[in-house]
């Protein structure tokens, strides 16, 4: 990924230090499901949605749905 933060930006250290974590393998797990105890529990090595999960889950499979259709 290529990226850059403007020299305008008031908090570059802090954005840098988000991007790096969003970028590790945990961040990009919590990107993908959530919070755990809210959003999923694991549950012998597996991820299992939550009921809240699941709801965020589908509302933004509906949102990308719409955006690939206003799109085409």
């Amino acid at each position: 990924m290529n990226t850059f933060i403007s020299k305008t930006c008031e908090h570059p250290k802090e954005l840098a230090e988000w991007m790096d974590y969003m970028a590790s393998p945990e961040g990009m797990f919590t990107w993908k499901f959530g919070k755990e105890g809210v959003h999923y529990q694991m549950e012998n090595g597996l991820v299992k949605l939550t009921e809240e999960g699941k709801e965020v889950n589908q509302r933004n499979c509906e949102e990308q749905k719409d955006r690939i259709l206003k799109v085409n």
